[in-house]
């Protein structure tokens, strides 16, 4: 069982990453995100000259997202007893690890194409640009996973008053947005990946996760002093 102090120092520092995350999908050129619009022959002409931000932004998201497999996995236990629960927390552990697999991936691919495309043949560019990165989610449906259980966890968490209600409202705003990740790859709406970046990246994710770890800490320290420890 993860401790609340764990699960308290895993959460502000899975904040900190999203916060990067969110950063760095702004400062990324236009070029280099490409969630809606797909590869482009330039996508990987500007990895080539500038990938400052990509690395950044896919190794803060790798790491953000296994430390978050850490927050949910302890988050909740002995606390609902929802068949609900549990399956939407399987769903949002496998989406975890569906988009670590898939963000590694795609980083290690995407820094190799661009290392080698400029020496490739028109036929091979070609071949290229119309498989893209191979990933393992194309559609987003891993970050939809996680935003349900979010949404559920935060939804149980406040009517229940084990979570404040503010937090708990934060919570469910951050489980509707990654479902924006989803539409935008579905739909092609780049503006939708942008919001949810942007607010979820940014604000939403962070402030979340800063609190709830802030919580668990602070719930540490009281069952320390009741026990006398």
């Amino acid at each position: 069982m993860i401790s609340s102090r764990t699960l308290g120092i895993f959460s502000i520092l899975s904040a900190i990453a999203y916060l990067i995350v969110g950063i760095t999908h702004f400062l990324m050129p236009p070029e280099q995100i490409h969630f809606a619009q797909g590869i482009t022959a330039d996508f990987f002409l500007s990895l080539s000259k500038n990938a400052a931000a990509f690395h950044f932004h896919y190794w803060a998201f790798v790491i953000a997202s296994l430390l978050a497999m850490g927050v949910f996995l302890g988050a909740g236990i002995g606390e609902s007893p929802s068949y609900l629960f549990k399956i939407t927390r399987m769903w949002a552990l496998l989406g975890f690890a569906i988009t670590v697999l898939d963000f590694s991936r795609m980083h290690s691919n995407a820094i190799r194409l661009a290392s080698e495309f400029l020496a490739y043949s028109g036929t091979v560019k070609a071949s290229v640009l119309a498989h893209g990165l191979d990933r393992l989610d194309p559609y987003g449906i891993a970050f939809s996973l996680i935003g349900i259980h979010i949404f559920y966890l935060n939804f149980s968490g406040g009517r229940s008053r084990r979570l404040p209600e503010w937090m708990a409202f934060i919570g469910m705003s951050g489980g509707v947005l990654l479902q924006f990740v989803f539409i935008g790859s579905l739909t092609h709406i780049g503006l939708m990946i942008d919001l949810a970046a942007g607010l979820g990246g940014v604000i939403i994710f962070p402030l979340w996760l800063i609190a709830y770890g802030l919580w668990h800490l602070k719930t540490k320290r009281e069952d320390n002093r009741i026990s006398g420890i």
